[in-house]
């Protein structure tokens, strides 16, 4: 069943229920929502907090111009 935990919990967060993946995967619904239960905790503890993705976001511009502006090379101590 593990070899199937990674593609049922990306057809959950793509807003399929539970019962939807199971119709779809042939599996009994309630094996499906243990995974699905055991994958969203699993996430939340590896989970990027939202202000390192913010800062990531506002920056990536920036170092885009300067990485253009190095012609592609090294650019962190220009």
């Amino acid at each position: 069943m593990n070899e199937f935990r990674g593609d049922i919990i990306r057809m959950f967060e793509q807003g399929k229920s539970g019962y939807q993946i199971a119709q779809d995967m042939n599996l009994h619904a309630r094996t499906i929502n243990r995974i699905i239960k055991s994958g969203s905790k699993g996430m939340e503890r590896h989970a990027i907090p939202q202000d390192i993705i913010d800062k990531a976001v506002d920056d990536f511009s920036k170092r885009l111009k300067k990485c253009i502006e190095a012609g592609g090379g090294h650019f962190e101590n220009k």
